[in-house]
């Protein structure tokens, strides 16, 4: 009896401490702004200063498709705020990039000069799969599948 007496004290403390952590004027906020909402949304905020939270749904699993997209142009943008690249970067196209799924540069012909400012157009505007791939490599973000790490050699054309 004693032990899920201490069960049931632990899992009260930890749910209070839960409670604690949640930003309420975020929370309330969040809510408002998903009420009318038709559908299911899922929403979550961790403020990295204050370790508060807020959500909607934050544990539910919500196909993303295409929306890693974003992060992966923001992340091309880093780079080209720091001045490792630039949209004129010039790059050649490989056929063993091709991937298959949405886009239009899996039937670019081997050996296509491109540049970086294709790719991040043909990501976001066709929602390319193979430009997405290669530019999350450009961007640092590291291997997607065997046999498209990025380096010079194998991503940029002899100039």
């Amino acid at each position: 009896m004693k032990r899920i007496t201490f069960l049931v004290l632990l899992l009260c403390g930890f749910l209070s401490a839960q409670e604690n952590n949640v930003d309420k004027q975020l929370q309330q906020k969040i809510e408002e702004y998903t009420r009318d909402f038709k559908g299911i949304a899922g929403v979550y905020v961790y403020n990295l200063e204050t370790g508060k939270e807020a959500g909607i749904n934050p544990d539910t699993i919500f196909p993303t498709a295409s929306i890693v997209k974003i992060p992966i142009l923001i992340g091309l943008f880093d780079k080209i705020e720091k001045e490792e690249i630039t949209l004129n970067d010039t790059l050649l196209y490989r056929d063993s990039r091709a991937y298959g799924g949405s886009g239009v540069m899996q039937f670019y012909k081997d050996s296509t000069v491109t540049d970086l400012r294709t790719l991040a157009a043909l990501m976001i505007t066709y929602s390319d799969n193979v430009t997405s791939i290669w530019s999350q490599q450009l961007a640092g973000g590291g291997e997607i599948r065997m046999g498209t790490n990025y380096s010079p050699g194998n991503g940029h054309a002899p100039c």
